[in-house]
């Protein structure tokens, strides 16, 4: 009797210790696997969105970004449980079980390529849509182009749905080369303009990203910043406007001289920015269009261009001008200006510019997103006006006061 008991003792000390000993990873310990018993745990990540795949990994980390805990699809050889506690497994029952822990893929990332993606809806359900807009090219860290913006939202997508994903490209620095999806081109002459960033947005139809029939498609865009502008002298800068939340930030003339009147302007829901020196010649190149930013085509000085975005920004005329940024576009958030048809670009019948309702806000396609969010380059925050300086999350879970570099795109499946 005396042994059996101590067997009994041992062996709750044994399950009491499994209990408590195998919740890993522990916070102070970088969330990494124990290495006395990563030998008995196979993590399998599913493959892609709704798959059904998966395939061993072999991470030294809970994969905790990007992914959630599969219960059902877990488990272990001889029937120990397996649980998901505070973003750790624990492990309760035989402690030399071989247990298969099952991760399901939620998140879709999207990085700057320079031509279209695809999403292709794998499951009926509920998804968020996350996307940030380029910045405009600059000079070098005292001479910025504009930042790019932010926009969110919650919509339901039936599978099998096409989306089409066009990430914004940041030209490099001092450069004229157009940023990808609506940036304008800059322009050198006697003094230097650059190239504003593009737009990342989701449409339904496919195409070149300056396609007529596909820039109509669009339910959601996150607006790129304007161009830089540069002079040698001193004080001679022009810094690229921010992209717009509703309305793109215009350009920053800091020239010397007394006349302050070169930059592009920013955009809002209904037109492109435009030149804002009166007595220049504003060409249809160098306004805004729906889509994308102006260029300086005069050819006088050169000039800093517009970022794109649903109407891009205005271009500048002066070196030491910024272009303006453009601005940004959610279906079904307050104070948007939706399209009339996939041929019309004019407001709904009974909308305008001072139109805040839904309605008029949402997408001829009537794909329409909610609980959106709308943060401007600089940021602050949107519902029908800039509000509260919020700041952003920048891709990578940290919180940026306007997008730098290129844009990029995330969606998250959120469940059925």
């Amino acid at each position: 009797m005396k042994n059996k008991n101590i067997f009994i003792f041992i062996g709750l000390i044994f399950i009491l210790v499994l209990s408590i000993g195998v919740m890993y990873p522990k916070q102070s310990e970088k969330d990494e696997l124990k290495n006395n018993t990563s030998n008995l745990i196979s993590i399998m990540l599913e493959n892609d969105i709704a798959s059904d795949e998966y395939e061993k990994t072999e991470v030294t980390k809970w994969p905790i970004k990007g992914y959630s805990f599969n219960e059902e699809e877990s488990y272990c050889d001889n029937d120990s449980i397996i649980k998901w506690i505070n973003n750790k497994i624990q492990v309760i029952g035989n402690i030399s079980d071989k247990c298969y822990i099952f991760f399901n893929k939620i998140v879709k990332d999207y990085d700057y390529t320079g031509t279209s993606q695809e999403f292709i809806v794998p499951v009926t359900g509920t998804y968020k849509i996350e996307l940030w807009g380029a910045q405009g090219s600059s000079y070098d860290e005292d001479h910025q182009g504009g930042k790019g913006a932010y926009v969110s939202g919650i919509i339901e997508l039936n599978e099998n749905d096409n989306l089409y994903i066009y990430v914004g490209g940041h030209p490099d620095n001092q450069s004229e080369e157009a940023g990808y999806n609506g940036g304008g081109v800059g322009s050198h002459h006697t003094q230097n303009g650059y190239a504003g960033g593009g737009a990342t947005d989701i449409r339904l139809e496919n195409g070149d990203w300056n396609l007529d029939s596909s820039l109509n498609s669009r339910i959601m865009v996150a607006a790129g910043g304007g161009g830089c502008g540069f002079q040698a002298g001193e004080n001679h800068i022009g810094l690229g406007g921010a992209a717009g939340g509703l309305i793109g930030y215009d350009g920053i003339d800091k020239s010397q001289y007394a006349y302050h009147n070169h930059h592009g302007t920013g955009a809002n829901q209904v037109v492109g920015g435009f030149n804002s020196d009166y007595s220049y010649p504003n060409s249809k190149k160098n306004i805004g269009g729906f889509g994308y930013g102006g260029y300086d085509d005069y050819g006088v000085c050169g000039g800093s261009a517009g970022g794109g975005g649903y109407y891009g920004g205005g271009a500048a005329n002066r070196g030491h001008a910024g272009g303006g940024g453009g601005s940004s576009f959610i279906s079904g958030h307050t104070g948007c200006l939706a399209i009339t048809s996939a041929t019309d670009r004019n407001p709904k019948s009974g909308c305008n510019e001072d139109s805040k309702t839904i309605e008029c806000a949402t997408h001829y396609s009537n794909y329409k997103f909610e609980n959106t969010e709308m943060i401007d380059g600089l940021g602050y925050k949107w519902i029908t006006e800039a509000g509260e300086q919020t700041g952003m999350p920048s891709p990578s879970g940290e919180t940026e006061m306007g997008h730098v570099g290129n844009g990029y795109a995330r969606i998250t499946y959120l469940g059925k």
